[in-house]
């Protein structure tokens, strides 16, 4: 079975009235309802999904050449779990999310993820998408 997981940023300053009243309920050129999206089709065959809410993320980089580990707290984890023991792990600051839609379409797993933030989400890598930069 096919997963793909979509995030989706809705614009914070949306306005539905506006969209009603000038534009047969849609959004327009001025007046967008999504800012953005990423579509990750997740790789393998994972065994099981899980979202665990207000979990620390650790981020894995480089600075100055030398590996070092972030911890981001208060984030929102979409695990995917394959037979190995292995997972793959994408996150999204939890007081972003907006809400998570799961749907199965034909043979595909799709999930969905709404985001929405006052300003612009710090997003890495397609995957992590957080409410600010964290300190290095």
């Amino acid at each position: 079975m096919k997963h793909t997981i979509f995030f989706i940023n809705k614009n914070p300053e949306w306005n539905q009235e506006l969209a009603d009243r000038r534009y047969k309920g849609e959004e327009s050129e001025r007046n967008l309802y999504i800012l953005w999206e990423d579509e990750i089709d997740i790789e393998g065959e994972p065994m099981s999904f899980e979202v665990l809410e207000d979990e620390t993320f650790t981020v894995r980089a480089e600075k100055d050449g030398s590996p070092i580990e972030i911890k981001v707290p208060e984030t929102t984890v979409f695990r995917y779990n394959y037979a190995d023991g292995n997972s793959t792990d994408l996150a999204v600051s939890s007081s972003i999310v907006e809400e998570i839609d799961r749907r199965r379409i034909n043979n595909e797993e799709v999930v969905y993820v709404y985001m929405k933030a006052e300003k612009e989400i710090f997003r890495p890598y397609a995957g992590l998408y957080l409410e600010e930069e964290p300190e290095l």
